[in-house]
């Protein structure tokens, strides 16, 4: 249930061969996915510190994930963290690991304005909802950030 657990069960068991065994662990797919998830485990278990930082420590709310199975009308979406707020707010939750800072792109941007608009239009919510990117060293600067990021939280804010 702890992402140290999870690493020694995938990686370390395993024998590692060689003196370029852990070169080769590292620089697997396996491995960058296992960052992935090993950080949403970890920002959703500071869940207090990242409600802080958004300034709504006070303010009652739900945690949870949230996915729309693709079908024959729609590619589905998924959301690592949903905040439902009880003041009529939802903060949609984007985790992304990455070991510098990480940077939203037009085609990522159209990702993150299709999940929101997917969101709303299936749920039918009648709350204002934003976009948070929950980041390990935080988002660049530029035109797409502005655009489709309402808030954004770091690893520091988590441990701070």
């Amino acid at each position: 249930s702890d992402e140290f657990t999870a690493f020694h069960l995938k990686f370390m068991e395993k024998q590692i061969k060689g003196n370029d065994g852990w070169q080769q662990i590292i620089s697997s797919s396996a491995f960058q996915a296992w960052n992935g998830y090993a950080y949403e485990g970890v920002c959703i278990k500071h869940i207090h510190a990242l409600k802080r930082k958004l300034g709504i420590s006070g303010v009652y709310t739900e945690q949870s994930s949230w996915r729309l199975r693709g079908s024959k009308i729609n590619n589905g979406t998924q959301i690592d963290l949903l905040i439902d707020r009880r003041d009529r707010c939802i903060n949609l939750c984007e985790i992304k690991f990455s070991t510098d800072v990480f940077e939203i792109n037009k085609s990522y941007a159209n990702v993150l304005d299709l999940k929101k608009r997917t969101f709303k239009s299936y749920t039918k919510t009648n709350k204002t909802v934003f976009t948070t990117l929950v980041t390990t060293f935080g988002v660049k600067p530029n035109q797409y950030k502005i655009q489709q990021v309402d808030s954004e939280v770091t690893l520091d804010d988590l441990f701070h």
